[in-house]
């Protein structure tokens, strides 16, 4: 079983305005400032934004 994003985002993950409106780029914008903030490597960016839109097809969580 993989992270969840709160841990992957972390207790500092707040983001004060995020630029996307839309799902998709939402979830990029996260996980691409949870990459800056040294929460995953720059390089696994691609594999966590696929991951959870895979399992958003699933069922939104």
């Amino acid at each position: 079983m993989g992270k969840r994003l709160s841990e992957i985002v972390g207790e500092d993950g707040f983001i004060d305005s995020l630029k996307n409106a839309d799902k998709i780029g939402v979830i990029r914008e996260i996980v691409e400032e949870a990459a800056k903030r040294g929460r995953i490597r720059a390089e696994d960016v691609e594999d966590v934004v696929n991951r959870i839109l895979k399992r958003e097809q699933q069922g939104s969580t």
